[in-house]
């Protein structure tokens, strides 16, 4: 996932060179990506069930 593989290298620059506004923006635009693909994937997880549920209950 690119979030998982951005954040690490994002606080190990923010740590050595302070937090700047552009670092606040990045870290509010990962923050909210992060929660969107959270999410998406938990609304597919439902809906996953639902159609097991549907098609495939005897």
């Amino acid at each position: 996932m690119a979030v998982g593989d951005v954040l690490p290298e994002l606080v190990s620059v923010t740590n050595r060179h302070g937090l700047t506004w552009f670092g606040a923006a990045a870290f509010v635009l990962l923050g909210m990506m992060g929660v969107t693909i959270w999410f998406h994937a938990h609304l597919a997880a439902r809906c996953n069930a639902v159609l097991k549920q549907r098609h495939f209950s005897w």
